[in-house]
């Protein structure tokens, strides 16, 4: 019988407290910099200069996920079969970079028959579009190295990475943008250097952390694809729902209205910060747990996601209020709109942290195919939900169909990882003896 003195003694002990500090205090600093950024981004360029970096970040988020095909999620799960006997680790690491090149050689290759279609209907240079996948494959590299820091439990590697990249990225950016007066192009080129260097580090890495054994595994290839390619749809899926709005709001409103409800986004986004820190400390626990799993083992793993609920509901909520107040000081006067998208970011994110509590299930149970044909389902909605608010309520219908995909999201990956993997979400109340 699981108590909540037994969930407390589980919290403070250093298996899960000191992880959460470190990658807690990663985190904060990848979220702040972008975020206290943005009084100098703000008042440096243009709402439409802002639209314009927003809609080619949402771009690139989806030829992330087209270059990735779920590599990294085979990559990660197949780290816990390293003891198996006959499986060389070092060689699927190197068959998953090699399906991340073959991919962006061949997204190349469609972009250059579609360029002038891409350009005229996102308003981005061609040579910027060619750009795109390149940085995307560079950006997939440098992801291998810092998710395996996460499961081989080494926060201090990872934290030093993603910062130093973190910081890179923008110092490059501001050096292009305030020095030399680039405008939005200034901010991508500081994402493409920076990508890139941060690519010859990660290969340098993996070489010299994994012995990397350069030999082409067919057998490995089938693995990672069959684990990986359902997951692309999931991803894709919530890169869509990312970017969608941008493309409505660019085709419906307007660039620099586009610009205004993104700095929103950026404002809200530091509630992923609190997402992003339990996480990546809960990850490797969660799939401990459930190696080891037992009923009374189910209870408490029940109890630990309600009241992981509570609080990031809580943490949205007290931003909500809070955050309009300082909002008029922190971004620059042509982006004082931002502060009626914020309740509506807040709530987003908060059912994005309620999402990533449960697809845990799905993904240690393998069954990544209920993830793709709920991803096609969230994507429809989104299409929907921004149609019809855009078209009705303006810019902030898009922060309101935001927020219904994301709660919808979570409503049926909580449903369907119930599906795969069953726990006692609610029963557990009605045991017997069983009292919180």
């Amino acid at each position: 019988m699981a108590k909540i003195r037994d969930i407390k003694q589980f919290f403070i002990t250093k298996k899960i407290i000191k992880p959460f500090s470190i990658y807690a205090g990663a985190n904060f600093v990848n979220q702040a910099i972008p975020f206290f950024l943005l009084p100098v981004l703000t008042r440096v360029l243009t709402p439409s200069d802002y639209g314009m970096v927003a809609t080619f970040t949402a771009v690139m988020g989806i030829t992330n996920v087209l270059v990735s095909l779920g590599v990294n999620e085979a990559v990660m799960r197949a780290y816990f079969d390293t003891e198996k006997k006959g499986f060389i680790f070092s060689q699927y690491i190197f068959n998953a970079a090699f399906i991340n090149f073959i991919a962006f050689i061949i997204l190349t290759f469609a972009v250059f028959f579609i360029k002038i279609f891409l350009s005229q209907k996102l308003a981005i240079p061609m040579y910027w579009l060619f750009a795109i996948p390149f940085i995307s494959f560079c950006a997939c590299i440098y992801s291998m190295p810092v998710k395996l820091f996460i499961f081989k439990q080494k926060p201090i590697p990872y934290a030093i990475f993603n910062t130093a990249n973190t910081i890179g990225e923008f110092g490059l950016s501001i050096f292009f943008i305030v020095l030399l007066g680039l405008g939005w192009q200034g901010r991508v080129m500081g994402i493409a250097i920076n990508q890139i260097l941060f690519f010859i580090i990660s290969v340098y890495i993996l070489f010299k952390s994994y012995s990397l054994d350069l030999t082409f595994n067919y057998t490995y290839i089938k693995q990672i694809l069959s684990y990986g390619a359902p997951t692309v749809l999931h991803s894709l899926g919530i890169v869509t729902v990312a970017a969608t709005d941008k493309f409505f709001l660019n085709r419906f409103v307007g660039l620099t209205s586009t610009g205004v409800y993104s700095a929103g986004s950026s404002v809200s986004s530091i509630i992923v910060f609190f997402v992003g820190a339990f996480s990546l400390a809960w990850g490797p626990i969660f799939y401990e747990m459930l190696n080891r799993i037992t009923e009374e083992l189910k209870v408490k793993l029940v109890k630990l996601t309600y009241l992981y609920f509570i609080a990031i509901v809580f943490v949205s909520l007290v931003f909500t209020i809070v955050a309009p107040y300082f909002l008029k000081f922190f971004v620059g006067k042509n982006f004082q709109g931002t502060s009626k998208f914020i309740f509506w970011f807040a709530l987003s994110y908060a059912a994005y942290g309620l999402y990533t509590m449960v697809s845990g299930y799905i993904f240690y149970t393998k069954k990544t195919y209920y993830l793709s044909v709920i991803a096609v389902v969230t994507v429809i909605f989104n299409l929907i939900f921004n149609y019809v608010l855009i078209k009705s309520n303006g810019a902030i219908g898009a922060a309101q169909a935001t927020f219904l995909t994301f709660f919808s999201r979570f409503i049926l990956v909580w449903y369907f990882s119930n599906k795969v993997y069953p726990m006692p979400w609610f029963s557990f109340l009605r045991r017997k003896g069983n009292v919180v």
